[in-house]
């Protein structure tokens, strides 16, 4: 239950980041920091390895993502 809601903060953060909402209310703060605090370790071993340098994609959130899905599709059962 706990990853599922993660999981829906991650898919609000993108919404948002595609319809260009800043952070500039308290419910785009919140999700920001929810979604950062996931998308930083991740974020930090892809530049510490150069891995997508210069993308255009984010691709550390990507990966995020289907990590908290995986283990929420592995806690379901």
């Amino acid at each position: 239950m706990f990853l599922d809601a993660l999981l829906v903060c991650m898919m609000i953060r993108a919404v948002m980041s595609w319809l260009g909402l800043d952070d500039g209310n308290g419910f785009a703060r919140v999700i920001y920091a929810i979604t950062d605090t996931l998308t930083l370790p991740v974020r930090t071993l892809f530049d510490r390895f150069g891995w997508f340098e210069g993308s255009p994609v984010d691709v550390p959130f990507i990966v995020t993502v289907v990590i908290l899905a995986l283990l929420s599709f592995a806690c379901s059962f």
